[in-house]
């Protein structure tokens, strides 16, 4: 749970713009999985461990990447996009942080397209 909050801290802050509709939807995501009571658990901690250490990308894919199969870091990818769409648009500072982490993730250029564009809105 650490780590998949530390990978939305990081989309979230891409842009250099912390949007309340990008945690709003981190918290749903949390709220809706794990509860209420263990989401607010989780935010506490991370905010705590959070101060005390830089977060790193890469050691957190190549940890994510060691332990789940490809569809599980795929759909996590999918759910990044979607942080980084909450507030209605796609930056291009989040969009090129979203391709690094799928690049430490190992998913190709081609499903990152695809990612993005299920997340565009008609």
């Amino acid at each position: 749970e650490l780590n998949l909050l530390s990978l939305c801290s990081i989309v979230i802050k891409a842009d250099g713009q912390v949007s309340q509709s990008e945690m709003d939807y981190v918290r749903q995501y949390f709220v809706g999985t794990y509860g209420k009571e263990k989401a607010n658990a989780i935010f506490r901690t991370f905010n705590e461990v959070n101060k005390k250490r830089e977060i790193s990308a890469q050691q957190i894919c190549t940890f994510l990447t060691q332990r789940t199969r490809y569809e599980v870091r795929l759909q996590l990818l999918h759910f990044l996009f979607g942080i980084a769409q909450a507030d209605g648009s796609f930056s291009k500072p989040e969009v090129s942080k979203l391709r690094e982490i799928a690049g430490y993730l190992k998913v190709g250029p081609r499903r990152v397209k695809s990612s993005a564009n299920s997340r565009m809105k008609p």
